[in-house]
């Protein structure tokens, strides 16, 4: 009886309720009509504008590290404690003609102190406008512990003087209106943001080398207004764009006024290096696109860009020193400034020859040129230079297309350009020719098989060289510095002899010579992989690639300047394999997986630049990076849990070795309103 008493008495509420009411409405009679507040309804609340969903997730990290914590943190730098992973909110407006937003969408994607985070906002009104803003801000962290195995003659400090601790942000925000019956306006903004702190080392003559630290800052603000339309047949756009480069970086310090050899008794108590410049470049593009009838496609673009530098820096010193060359306190300013001027443009034409075949061909022409002036106080007096350059590059391209069937495609075409490039530090002026070849196929002979193919040649003649010095002792002579043969291929296929199974594989092979100074480079990888579903929510994909290196060119090393042969030589093997379930238990939906990545690197050096060490090197680097996940997918609150292993090991640099584990429980929360 209790299990029904409360549905009782509120039926026998509701009955009393009813008969009062009608009892009511009769004693009343027309004045019950006339009431609007006795027969009208409540008024309901107003619908809410726009249809929201989004997601919320967030948790904790533990992580773990045995070994070397600021290798860790140039790798990965994950941190432990309470994080917001993801929120995202998605509108779409229930009656779009009254809202001011169509539809939007905003993430925001792991922020705080992450190693990356990122901020996504797109909206449009779809009759009049779009709006897209993506900023990405990422953190780099560098301090190797040892950057040799062991000691060697002369080096008191096994690590790198040089130490990085930069945050860097990349955003662009860009908003297209396109009102009916008028051209697209286009107005976009870019962010390109380095800023932190670091070390570096100064030279003071007489007085050796000193670590200071070095803060730094370079701000790269981009804006932009175009437009696109289209008129008598052809397709415009053009915009005009305007870039403004700042940097300011600094030399402050000793960290210690004794310097890096305290042996040769030198000290030196203070040093500041100020150095800023800044870069104004407006930028203009026209793009073209003509249609000629349905035979004929012609493209056309043009690119003028022009770049002004002033650069100005103070050092001075403004304690004591034991350096028998320091003059005291002083202060110099160097200044110099440059130009750059830029200009691309090129044409393409594309026309159908018969019903199968159609005729690709390409022209560009680069030029480059840029003058530069110096004045700088150096030791022993001032040094006032100028430079200038000019690059001029001309390429033609053709090529033929054919299709003979639907399931076969080849193409082939040849590639000629030419250089005049002249540099006046050098004294010289060299025209290079550029000859090669280029052929392609893609041939499917039945539904399941897939095969392609790619080549590419170049042979270049007269390139730009080093010029010699017959009065050296002894002597040195002229170098060219480029691979006057380079050959490209590449070669698969893709199979799917199942609608749950797909395999793949590719061939890539990469040669590079030149006699001049014995150069020769082989590149050999060979990648394979596999996808399955087997099942309904199963995914899995495993993949292997392996890589082989064999680089031989003939050095000069100073001060005997005797020919040298260095080596580079070695092999990478890459293990790549991820899987997702989506399964039911208990009634209620589950999802688990793995991600896992292995690389291993053998590489051998030849020779040694380090006295003390032997003459072949070997450089080996070992990471593997595994995790595994569980998700119960509740309506309410989703729970998870992550676990990740990280191992990461070099030979012969032992000192930055580690593993870390890292351990994340999250909850998410999905919200539909």
């Amino acid at each position: 009886m209790r299990r029904y008493g409360g549905r009782l008495v509120l039926l026998a509420a509701l009955a009393v309720f009813g008969v009062a009411r009608a009892f009511a409405e009769e004693t009343a009679g027309g004045e019950s009509a006339a009431s609007p507040a006795a027969e009208t309804p409540p008024p309901s609340p107003p619908p809410r504008p726009y249809h929201l969903t989004g997601t919320v997730s967030a948790g904790y990290r533990l992580v773990d590290v045995d070994g070397s914590k600021d290798k860790y943190r140039e790798d990965y730098n994950l941190e432990e404690g309470g994080r917001l992973f993801l929120f995202s909110l998605d509108g779409e407006a229930r009656e779009p003609d009254k809202a001011p937003v169509d539809r939007f969408h905003l993430e925001v994607d792991t922020p705080g102190d992450e190693p990356v985070s990122r901020f996504v906002l797109d909206a449009e009104d779809r009759a009049l406008w779009d709006l897209r803003v993506d900023f990405i801000r990422s953190k780099y962290f560098y301090e190797v512990p040892s950057l040799f195995g062991a000691p060697v003659q002369g080096d008191l400090r096994l690590d790198d003087l040089h130490d990085f601790d930069l945050t860097r942000t990349n955003g662009v925000a860009e908003l297209r209106l396109h009102p009916k019956g008028l051209p697209t306006l286009i107005l976009g903004y870019r962010l390109y943001e380095v800023e932190g702190d670091g070390t570096s080392t100064v030279l003071v003559p007489g007085g050796g080398n000193f670590v200071v630290l070095a803060p730094q800052r370079q701000v790269t603000n981009v804006g932009s207004l175009g437009t696109e339309f289209t008129a008598l047949g052809t397709g415009f756009f053009v915009e005009q764009q305007y870039r403004r480069v700042s940097r300011t970086y600094g030399l402050h310090g000793p960290q210690d006024p004794d310097g890096l050899d305290p042996a040769q008794g030198f000290t030196l108590t203070s040093w500041q290096s100020v150095e800023d410049d800044h870069i104004d470049i407006p930028i203009t593009r026209v793009r073209l696109r003509r249609p000629v009838g349905d035979r004929v496609d012609l493209t056309a673009g043009y690119v003028y860009a022009h770049a002004s530098l002033d650069e100005s820096r103070t050092r001075f010193r403004d304690g004591t020193s034991t350096i028998p060359s320091d003059n005291g306190p002083n202060t110099q300013v160097d200044a110099g400034n440059a130009s750059l001027s830029t200009q691309l443009a090129n044409l393409g034409a594309s026309v159908r020859l018969t019903p199968i075949a159609t005729l690709h061909l390409d022209y560009r022409y680069d030029d480059r040129s840029q003058d530069g002036d110096l004045d700088a106080l150096l030791d022993p007096g001032r040094l006032q230079a100028s430079t200038h350059f000019h690059v001029a590059l001309n390429r033609v391209t053709s090529d033929v297309e054919v299709r003979p069937t639907k399931s076969l495609a080849l193409r082939a075409g040849v590639q000629y350009a030419h250089r005049d490039a002249a540099f006046s530090t050098a004294d010289q002026s060299i025209g290079t020719d550029l000859v090669g070849a280029v052929a392609e196929g893609r041939w499917q002979p039945v539904r399941w098989l897939d095969l392609f193919f790619r080549y590419d040649n170049v042979q270049i003649d007269d390139p730009w060289t080093i010029p010699g010095n017959s009065q050296s002792v002894p002597a040195l002579p002229s170098r060219e510095i480029a691979y006057t043969f380079q050959n490209r291929g590449k070669a698969g296929f893709r199979l799917r002899p199942r609608d749950w199974l797909q395999l793949a594989y590719d061939f890539t092979a990469d040669s590079f010579e030149n006699a001049d100074f014995n150069g020769r480079v082989q590149r050999f990888a060979d990648t394979v992989s596999a996808s399955l579903t087997p099942v309904a929510g199963l995914t899995a994909f495993v993949g292997f690639t392996r890589r082989d290196l064999d680089t031989s060119n003939s050095i000069l090393i100073a001060p005997r300047y005797q020919p040298t042969a260095s080596v580079q030589a070695g092999s990478e093997d890459v293990i790549t394999s991820t899987l997702n379930y989506d399964f039911k238990l208990l009634g209620y939906p589950w999802s688990t997986g793995w991600n896992l990545s292995w690389f291993n690197s053998d590489t051998r050096l030849t020779p040694s630049f380090e006295p003390g060490l032997p003459q072949r090197g070997r450089y080996d680097l070992s990471r593997v990076d595994a995790g595994a996940f569980l998700a119960f997918h509740h309506p309410f609150l989703e729970p998870g849990i992550e676990v990740r292993r990280i191992s990461y090991s070099q030979e012969p640099l032992s000192l930055n070795d580690y593993d870390a584990t890292i351990v994340v429980f999250r909850l998410t929360r999905h919200f539909d309103f």
